[in-house]
């Protein structure tokens, strides 16, 4: 993956710089003043979401090649110029960013002050030890004496704004956009490898200091691409290889750093796609275009699922033979080669609302509609949402967005911690089937476990309203469980599973009756969930909830499910006509059922009867079962 992430950048970083240029926002808060070759200076101050004038445009791009490297890795800013006070942050001769706070009436000056004396000794460290040419040193010279003798009319200046303890005086100097980056080259030679003082080579292998490598053109040293050096931990080195290893010469190198720099500053979406067919980066290409989609609007970035579905309903257009990087901040969470991606199913999926899941609206009831699944975004927005509670999948107005990866606060999930394992448990999976496409990633057997136990969770916690029935949440799972149940199951291609909750219903209807029996272990586990929820009904509790059913779902044989209905039966039999009706004729024909089945595989049933229409409640001859 590495020779992919360096060609991916070299390319982007020629091809398009234009893209990258116009989508990058300031990185730090504060006031941006810009001297000019004649000495003059103009500013404008930015705080987050204002509009990014021609002034901050030319500022984001010369502070990308200015600021120190590996900032935010501990100890802080290990590797500016201004060791150890670590105050200005810059690691240039044309730019000087410090901290209002530290100059003249900042709060900390009076203890870490940064004056012009403080400020000449940066500038001079930074021509030291970044320009190796005559015409650049007298560039920064300038810069320098304009600095020198403007310096109180840029304090003056700072007077006229607002300041918060963290905003930051960035002071560039009007050069050509090639002197930021030459001298930037220049100061990473060296410290872009993990250490600057050890494991440094010439491009032969052999040993050299820091201050021969610094005026190489050439040199190796240890990647710190997400990798160490552990020079002072021998039990973490290599001790048998007869090798040198995780070395890369400074090139190399330079756009892997380039590479993380372009993710900190939010050009790359997450996850990212890197092709390794190099021509794939070619304008048009989907490597291009995924980049330049992501970056359309600089202020409202676009989703990777909106990327990658603008970038597919393009005709012809493919998405094949990448690796797809996941990253939470510094972090590499997931790696893994795509050979052909899945946008869309091989045919339309429909949820089918077989447990007739509605709302009343003006005293009519009305039903909701089957939804159609055309695509895996599609899947992840409706499905993958419903099962974890919109906990993984979040939807709130206008807003979308996943968590894969990042940590998940059981408190703000509902369902409680029963949810949180689940999700914690599969989450992983549905990444791999969606955006990877892994169709072997989830198994009938797991979607039966995540989908009982999402209901579950529901059940423990839902207040029951009027009927046992009447609850969408959980309609709405097992209308997901019995219509997607074949998208799992490899064995099971002809069997219909949503329409069978349909044909169970009808089959209760005439059970109910008296005008057939039931023939199979399905029917028996739909008519008991039928009869469970007709017994809760019956309770005349007050703040009924749904934990009434766990007796019921934690029974593994019929036998015993036929014992815990029978019990329920006599507690409520002064509610019940046992002697005609649909209800004597359904608990007939369950509690009779004799084939000593295995509840466990039958509890999809089970609470289909519960959560579908009550056959019970149906009029045989005008009669209802209390008549």
């Amino acid at each position: 993956m590495i020779r992919e992430i360096i060609n991916l950048t070299k390319r982007v970083d020629v091809d398009l710089k234009d893209v990258i240029n116009n989508s990058i926002l300031p990185q730090q808060e504060g006031l941006y003043l810009m001297f000019s070759k004649d000495g003059t200076f103009k500013a404008e101050f930015y705080k987050e979401g204002r509009n990014i004038t021609p002034l901050l445009v030319k500022c984001i791009e010369w502070l990308r090649f200015s600021w120190t490297i590996e900032y935010d890795k501990k100890p802080w800013y290990q590797k500016c110029f201004d060791l150890p006070n670590k105050r200005i942050h810059s690691v240039s001769p044309f730019l000087i960013a410090v901290k209002r706070k530290y100059l003249e009436d900042g709060k900390e000056f009076s203890t870490k002050k940064v004056d012009i004396g403080y400020i000449k000794n940066y500038l001079d460290k930074a021509i030291t030890e970044t320009v190796h040419d005559e015409q650049t040193k007298n560039k920064a010279l300038l810069f320098q004496k304009y600095i020198e003798e403007k310096f109180q009319d840029i304090i003056t200046k700072l007077k006229d704004f607002k300041w918060t303890a963290e905003d930051y005086v960035l002071v560039f100097f009007d050069t050509d956009l090639d002197d930021y980056k030459n001298t930037y080259k220049n100061y990473l030679k060296t410290r872009i490898f993990n250490s600057s003082k050890q494991g440094l080579t010439d491009i032969d292998g052999r040993a050299i200091d820091e201050k021969k490598a610094a005026s190489s053109n050439e040199i190796r040293g240890w990647s710190n691409f997400f990798s160490g050096y552990n020079a002072g931990k021998p039990f973490l080195q290599h001790q048998t290889s007869l090798s040198t290893t995780n070395t890369i010469n400074n090139e190399d190198a330079y756009y892997l750093f380039l590479f993380n720099e372009y993710w900190r500053m939010d050009v790359f979406p997450n996850p990212m796609p890197i092709f390794i067919d190099y021509n794939e980066l070619k304008i048009d290409e989907p490597q291009s275009e995924v980049i330049k989609l992501y970056n359309v609007d600089r202020n409202k970035k676009l989703s990777y699922r909106e990327v990658i579905s603008k970038l597919l309903d393009k005709k012809g257009v493919t998405l094949q033979k990448y690796y797809l990087l996941y990253r939470v901040g510094t972090e590499i969470f997931d790696f893994d080669f795509v050979p052909l991606f899945r946008y869309k199913f091989d045919s339309s999926i429909e949820v089918k609302n077989v447990t007739e899941a509605g709302y009343k609206k003006d005293e009519a009831f009305e039903k909701d509609p089957d939804e159609r699944i055309d695509n895996v975004f599609d899947f992840e927005r409706i499905i993958v949402r419903t099962i974890f509670n919109n906990a993984l999948v979040k939807i709130k107005e206008d807003s979308y967005t996943t968590n894969y990866f990042g940590d998940i606060d059981p408190k703000y999930v509902s369902g409680g911690d029963s949810m949180w394992q689940l999700i914690m448990k599969y989450r992983k999976a549905f990444y791999d089937y969606i955006y990877k496409s892994k169709t072997n990633a989830i198994t009938a057997t797991m979607f039966d476990d995540m989908m009982f136990n999402s209901i579950l969770s529901n059940i423990r916690q839902d207040e029951i309203k009027t009927r046992c029935e009447y609850n969408n949440a959980i309609k709405s799972k097992i209308n997901i469980w019995f219509s997607l149940y074949n998208l799992f199951n490899n064995n099971k291609k002809d069997d219909i599973m949503a329409s069978n909750v349909t044909d169970l219903l009808a089959k209760m209807e005439v059970v109910a009756k008296g005008e057939s029996n039931i023939e199979s272990p399905e029917e028996f586990a739909f008519g008991a969930g039928q009869l469970a929820s007709y017994l809760i009904d019956r309770s005349a509790a007050s703040n009924k909830t749904y934990a009434m059913l766990e007796p019921y779902l934690q029974k593994s044989k019929s036998g015993q499910l036929q014992d815990a209905i029978a019990q329920t039966i006599a507690v409520y039999k002064h509610d019940i006509s046992v002697y005609k009706g649909t209800f004597k004729q359904l608990s007939a024909q369950v509690l009779t059922y004799d084939e000593g089945a295995d509840m466990k595989p039958l509890l999809k049933y089970f609470l289909a009867g519960c959560f579908s229409p009550c056959a019970v409640y149906t009029k045989k001859d005008d009669s209802n079962n209390n008549d």
